[in-house]
């Protein structure tokens, strides 16, 4: 089976409440070719941005303070509408994931990242935008 060639312009939004981690992930997209990442200091922030901008894609850390990941996706399909959405976790339990998938995200994504595994999730989020419910 060919590989999935992925749009590289996609606009894709980075939400974490560590300014290291999406700085490390904004640096491994850029290496992978997207150059069109805007950064999202938590939750709220990225709300607000979502509000103002069309993103292709979120790539979203799962535990952040005060509002996770995954309230970040609940909240944003209410406020927004439906996006590819990517939940990273250090340490992703099976209940997680599960109600990660049930909320309707993307994938999900073990930290640390690299590049292959970030690319395969994105190529595979960015096909099963084809098949969400609107």
């Amino acid at each position: 089976m060919p590989a999935i060639l992925t749009n590289l312009n996609l606009s894709i939004l980075v939400v974490d409440d560590s300014l290291n981690a999406l700085r490390v992930t904004r640096g491994m997209l850029r290496k992978l070719g997207y150059d069109n990442v805007a950064l999202a200091n938590g939750g709220n922030t990225a709300l607000d941005m979502m509000r103002e901008n069309n993103y292709d894609l979120v790539i979203c850390e799962w535990n952040m303070k005060p509002m996770t990941g995954y309230e970040l996706l609940r909240r944003m399909h209410t406020a927004i509408g439906r996006i590819p959405f990517l939940l990273m976790a250090a340490q992703p339990r099976l209940e997680n994931v599960e109600a990660a998938r049930d909320a309707g995200a993307s994938g999900f994504i073990a930290r640390p990242l690299n590049a292959a595994t970030l690319k395969a999730k994105i190529d595979a989020a960015m096909a099963s935008r084809y098949f969400m419910d609107d």
